[in-house]
C-alpha cells in the first residue's frame, strides 16, 4: 500500500525531496509514519495490556506491542533503501513495443491506451457485447425480421460501451488537457473522437454490414455513432462525475427502448448526431475536469 501512494503523480516528489535528509532523519520519518499506520494494533496491543496487568499476564501484550515496534522498524529500513533508488519505469508491454515507431495521429491515442491499460475493460465490453446480440435474437427469435429487435440490439451494444465511452472522456480530460491549445477546429475534434468510436466498436460495425443489407447494416451503423457520440458529448456537461452520467445513459436507454418499440428508430439516426454534435459544439471549451468526492 505504501508503494502505491509513493508512486501516484502526486507524491513522486519524495523520490527527490525526502532523500535530502540524511539517512537517520528518513528512517526516524518513516519509522513515525508506519507506528502512525499501525496505530489500530497498537491501540489493541495497550488494550491487552491493560487487560493483562489486572489478571497477571504480561507476555503475550509484550510480545504484540514489541512485534509492532519490530514491524514499523523493519519498514521503515525498507521504505528509505526503496525510496533511495532511482524511479523504476515499467517495461513496456509487447503492443507498445510493437507500435513504438508507428505514426500515431491523435484519434488513435485513446484506442492505444484502451490495447495497452485497459485490456480487461475492453475484453470485458466486448464479452457483453456478444452476449447482448446472442441473447437479444435468441430471446426474440420470432421476431428476427421485425427492425426493432436490431435496434434494440444496437442499444445494447452502445450501453455495453458506455463505461469505455466515459473512459475515453476521462482519458481527454486527464491526459490531453493541452490538447485545447492545438490548432485543431472543433469539427476535427469530433471527427477524430467519432473515427476512435468506430474503431472501439468495430466488430459490431462489420457485423452490422455482414449481417445484414448494406442499406440497413450502414444505417444502424450511423445510429451506434450518433447514440454513442450523444453519451460521449454528455460528458462535456457532466464532466467526470460517474453517477450523473449513468443517470442519464440509463434514463436515455429507457427513452429510446420507447422510441424503438414505436417503430420510430429511423428518426433516432439522425435526431442522435444532431444532438451530438450541438452538444459538444457549445460545451467543449466549458468541460470541466472537476471529480465529485
Amino acid at each position: 500500500y505504501v508503494f502505491g501512494q509513493i508512486h501516484l503523480p502526486d507524491n513522486l516528489f519524495l523520490f527527490y525531496s525526502s532523500t535530502a535528509l540524511n539517512k537517520f532523519h528518513q528512517f526516524k520519518c518513516w519509522f513515525i509514519i508506519q507506528l502512525i499506520i499501525s496505530l489500530p494494533i497498537a491501540f489493541y496491543g495497550v488494550f491487552t495490556l491493560v487487560i493483562g496487568s489486572f489478571f497477571g499476564y504480561y507476555i503475550t501484550p509484550l510480545i504484540i506491542l514489541l512485534y509492532i515496534l519490530l514491524l514499523a522498524v523493519i519498514s521503515a529500513f525498507v521504505y528509505v533503501k526503496y525510496i533511495s533508488n532511482p524511479i523504476r519505469v515499467k517495461s513496456k508491454s509487447i503492443l507498445l513495443r510493437i507500435v513504438n515507431d508507428w505514426q500515431k495521429p491523435f484519434f488513435s491515442l485513446f484506442f492505444y491506451h484502451v490495447l495497452d491499460k485497459l485490456k480487461i475493460t475492453f475484453a470485458i465490453t466486448k464479452v457483453l457485447s456478444l452476449a447482448v446480440i446472442n441473447g437479444g435474437f435468441y430471446f426474440l427469435t420470432g421476431l428476427n425480421n421485425d427492425l426493432r429487435v436490431l435496434g434494440i440490439v444496437t442499444l445494447g451494444i452502445i450501453i455495453a460501451h458506455a463505461f469505455l465511452i466515459y473512459q475515453s472522456y476521462r482519458f481527454e480530460s486527464l491526459y490531453l488537457n493541452f490538447s485545447r491549445n492545438f490548432p485543431y477546429s472543433k469539427n476535427i475534434l469530433y471527427l477524430n473522437w467519432a473515427v476512435n468510436y468506430l474503431l472501439l466498436t468495430l466488430p459490431e460495425n462489420i457485423w452490422h454490414l455482414t449481417a445484414f443489407d448494406f442499406k440497413i447494416g450502414s444505417a444502424f451503423i450511423l445510429f451506434n455513432l450518433g447514440t454513442g457520440m450523444l453519451f460521449r458529448s454528455l460528458l462535456y456537461r457532466v464532466a467526470l462525475d460517474m453517477k450523473k452520467f449513468l443517470y442519464w445513459v440509463f434514463y436515455l436507454f429507457i427513452f429510446f427502448f420507447l422510441v424503438i418499440m414505436q417503430k420510430l428508430y429511423w428518426l433516432l439516426i439522425p435526431i442522435n448526431l444532431l444532438l451530438s454534435i450541438i452538444l459538444f459544439y457549445k460545451n467543449y471549451y466549458k468541460q470541466s475536469t472537476y471529480i465529485k468526492s
